[in-house]
């Protein structure tokens, strides 16, 4: 199972029908949950019947390192 972030929402590619918070979307031929629900989500590929036959790949969460320079000093 895949999880992506699509506008607001979450994607879960290849999810079996037991996956909780999530509803089959047919325009995009997946599950599809509410993305306050990722912990959940990811708790539930842990603690689930089937989780030998699941196994979570999840950009989800990759953020990348923040560039940052000095700011000029106001005086």
């Amino acid at each position: 199972m895949r999880v992506a972030f699509d506008d607001g929402t979450l994607v879960l590619e290849n999810a079996p029908e037991s996956v909780p918070h999530a509803e089959w979307d047919d325009r995009v031929v997946e599950y599809r949950g509410q993305a306050h629900r990722y912990r959940d989500i990811l708790e539930w590929t842990g603690h689930n019947t089937i989780s030998s036959q699941v196994t979570l790949h999840s950009g989800a969460y990759t953020v990348e390192p923040l560039r940052m320079r000095p700011a000029h000093t106001l005086t």
